[in-house]
């Protein structure tokens, strides 16, 4: 499959080099989970320290689905969070990188219905349309 996949980006690189040769119209869309509380994995103190303290929340945490947005020319475009809510509630995004979008989904994993909204998000933050074939940096 792997094969089949460069196989095919090889030959529309050759066909059309003026569209994809600056990396600008390749673009990689993944998700990931994040633990909304994280948890240290070890802990240093100075030599013959006493007290060692450690602060971390008692809570577990929630998972939220981040969706992340990068061209092959190395440009990061704004995310798509989803968090594990019936309503999204903007403040949720405050301090995240601006242009980031939030949605709301019970799981707080991506679902077959959200797949939608993802796509508008990438069109928009991208620029890419029918009309607008050669998108240039933003």
């Amino acid at each position: 499959m792997a094969a089949f996949f460069y196989d095919n980006h090889e030959a529309l690189f050759l066909r059309k080099p003026e569209l994809f040769a600056n990396g600008l119209r390749i673009f990689n869309l993944d998700e990931t989970s994040t633990k909304t509380v994280q948890t240290p994995n070890r802990i240093f103190a100075g030599k013959g320290s006493r007290r060692v303290s450690q602060n971390t929340s008692a809570e577990k945490g929630t998972l939220v689905t981040t969706c992340m947005i990068v061209n092959g020319a190395g440009q990061v475009f704004p995310s798509l969070m989803v968090f594990p809510r019936v309503n999204f509630k903007p403040p949720l995004l405050t301090d995240c990188f601006p242009g980031t979008r939030g949605l709301a989904e019970k799981s707080g994993g991506m679902t077959s219905k959200l797949f939608g909204e993802v796509m508008r998000h990438f069109i928009s933050v991208t620029g890419s349309s029918e009309q607008r074939k050669h998108p240039g940096l933003r």
